[in-house]
């Protein structure tokens, strides 16, 4: 089934396939017709991996002292586009916070937010350059 859906959508990564699935069940009003339950599990699954929801826990981790976690979520969310969680994974790997210290990794998602126009981002970025790796 997910080889068929994935060449439909263009995807294989599940949460996209998920998402996209939710999407045409809400534009096809087709909702009544399946069964409730399933419907809100879809959504609740769906909205507890948007990139937003992904970053608010992140913070809720590096809150409660889980730095790893916190790295996890800010991943998942900056590989989305999330900027300021591409900032935040990039200070996760520009100071070595639950992740082995990587400057090139830390140059990557800041650029990312950088471009993005995000100036905290853009400000860690010229200072390593200026410092060098």
């Amino acid at each position: 089934m997910i080889p068929v859906v994935s060449r439909l959508i263009g995807s294989y990564d599940p949460y996209e396939i998920l998402r996209r699935g939710y999407e045409r069940i809400e534009q096809m009003e087709i909702v009544r017709s399946v069964n409730p339950d399933i419907v809100e599990a879809v959504s609740r699954f769906v909205k507890r991996h948007e990139p937003a929801e992904l970053y608010r826990r992140g913070l809720e981790h590096i809150e409660e002292d889980e730095i790893r976690q916190a790295v996890t979520c800010f991943r998942k969310a900056a590989a989305a586009g999330h900027v300021e969680a591409q900032r935040r994974l990039a200070e996760c790997y520009h100071f070595g916070k639950g992740v082995t210290r990587s400057l090139p990794d830390a140059v990557r998602w800041y650029t990312e937010a950088a471009e993005a126009e995000n100036a905290e981002s853009q400000l860690r970025l010229g200072c390593i350059y200026l410092d060098g790796f």
